[in-house]
């Protein structure tokens, strides 16, 4: 998305050739007009112009995001603007590149690793929202034993109402017996890895037994 048509000429240049696959390369002038492309069909990823002629700035990229959140965005922006590409970057474009420091090589690199990285954080996204939506309870401790993280199948059987309520507590105070929990620890940290029946105990003190599977990731 870009209005100086020499930049655009330029880009074109350095991304002639760059894969084996046939790819199609679309160039929008307006973010009005990019916003049309968006909507016709999915992109893999958008090279952003933060000075448009009909937007600018972080309204720019805001304007983007909201129509392409699922493509990666590397920002475009002049050497006296690397600050707003630094805050387009908090607000979650992958990347930004320099007008005048840009070559092909540069230029390639920049989008292959933009491209990745959004694959990526989907896919993270999707394991997260599976880890949130199991009918499982889940827990993660850090390796001291305190847990950073439960979903929301564990707050319900161990009746607590948010993550608040438990972050940054021992594990050993979630079962009946902390000797044997200390043990399953110590046996994770030097096997990798235990599974076997173990007694858990609610907020209300209440005590239930379920099947525990806990290993080192």
């Amino acid at each position: 998305v870009e209005d100086d048509k020499v930049d655009i000429l330029s880009a074109r240049r350095m991304l002639a050739g760059w894969t084996d696959s046939p790819f199609t390369l679309e160039c929008a002038s307006r973010i009005s007009e990019a916003i049309e492309f968006l909507e016709k069909g999915r992109f893999d990823v958008v090279l952003l112009d933060l000075g448009l002629p009909d937007s600018s700035g972080l309204e720019t990229f805001a304007k983007m995001r909201a129509q392409a959140a699922h493509a990666p965005i590397v920002v475009l922006t002049g050497h006296k603007d690397e600050a707003l590409s630094m805050s387009a970057l908090q607000h979650g474009a992958q990347d930004y590149l320099i007008k005048g420091d840009i070559n092909r090589d540069a230029l390639r690199r920049c989008l292959r690793y933009a491209i990745e990285r959004k694959q990526y954080e989907e896919v993270l996204w999707i394991k997260n929202r599976i880890i949130e939506s199991s009918i499982n309870p889940i827990a993660i401790t850090d390796l001291q034993g305190k847990l950073t993280y439960v979903n929301n199948s564990f707050l319900k059987l161990w009746q607590y109402e948010s993550m608040e309520d438990v972050a940054g507590r021992a594990v050993k105070e979630f079962w009946h017996k902390t000797a044997k929990t200390l043990w399953i620890i110590e046996t994770v940290f030097s096997g990798g890895s235990w599974v076997g029946k173990v007694r858990g105990q609610r907020k209300d003190g209440g005590k239930f037994d379920l099947q525990l599977s806990a290993f080192i990731v």
